[in-house]
């Protein structure tokens, strides 16, 4: 199957879940990260699997998030996530628009959907589990004329359950979850797992795998983000992200490339993240 990179939309379903799920912070310890991506692509990914050109139409997306964490107790771990999208559709066609093609352009920024959550650590020998429950509220913004959406119109519920092994300078997690939305979009099953190790107490490695199964149990019609590709109904993908990271005292500074073998309902072309974080344990 051929191999594509994803747009930043996938990039924030997938790479800004890798820390929230399976770590608790010790009690009063925090976690605070700010991160960024942008993609310019111009195909996506139909219900079918099958690549359509969103041509003479090219789409701009800049996704900032913010995240915070909080050890309520050594068990008990806060999360927070408030992302925010700036959009553009453009027109990259030969021909010179007349005023009844002017719909094709646009722009559109607003927050995207937040989510909240908590994690509760039951074993704490190894391998560390924990439960998890995270809402995803439905913050969004949409522009119809010009197929541009900040995110799902939906709110979306996400009990999991995740587990976490640290050998010598190698660290492994799993975690997987139900993705429950509302409006009458589709449920499904979410999952990922990482594998990273640390080549020097400043530097670290990191392979993610995260992915999406569609239940199709949801009719709703996002038939207006044709020309876009953004936040459609039924997504189902699997994605992959190639992490370094450099660590100074309680600071990292984080690098992330992000792609994907196709999958449905979904845009496609390639993704750089940043990352910028602060810890404090004790």
């Amino acid at each position: 199957m051929k191999n594509i990179s994803i747009s930043s939309i996938i990039l924030f379903l997938a790479i800004q879940h890798i820390q929230a799920q399976v770590w608790t912070l010790p009690e009063n310890g925090y976690y605070i990260s700010a991160s960024f991506s942008t993609a310019t692509y111009t195909q996506a990914y139909d219900s079918a699997n099958i690549n359509y050109s969103l041509y003479p139409v090219e789409i701009e997306d800049l996704s900032l998030q913010l995240q915070v964490q909080y050890g309520i107790t050594d068990k008990i771990t806060v999360s927070a996530k408030i992302p925010y999208e700036v959009q553009a559709a453009k027109y990259i066609g030969k021909q010179q628009l007349d005023s009844a093609g002017a719909y094709i352009e646009g722009e559109l920024a607003y927050l995207s959907n937040i989510e909240a959550g908590v994690i509760y650590k039951f074993r704490n020998a190894k391998p560390v589990i924990s439960t998890s429950l995270f809402i995803e509220t439905n913050t969004q913004d949409h522009n119809f004329l010009n197929g541009l959406a900040t995110g799902y119109d939906a709110w979306s519920f996400k009990p999991g359950i995740g587990a976490g092994y640290t050998i010598n300078k190698f660290w492994f997690s799993a975690y997987t979850a139900a993705d429950i939305k509302t409006n009458n979009y589709s449920s499904g099953i979410l999952a990922n797992g990482e594998a990273g190790y640390k080549l020097i107490d400043e530097i670290y490695f990191a392979l993610f795998v995260a992915g999406r199964r569609s239940f199709e149990n949801g009719d709703y019609c996002s038939c207006y983000l044709t020309n876009s590709g953004l936040f459609f109904n039924d997504q189902s993908y699997i994605a992959y992200t190639g992490k370094a990271g450099f660590l100074f005292n309680e600071f990292s500074l984080n690098f992330g490339y992000t792609g994907a073998y196709p999958g449905r309902n979904i845009p496609g072309d390639p993704v750089f993240t940043v990352g910028f974080a602060y810890k404090k344990e004790k």
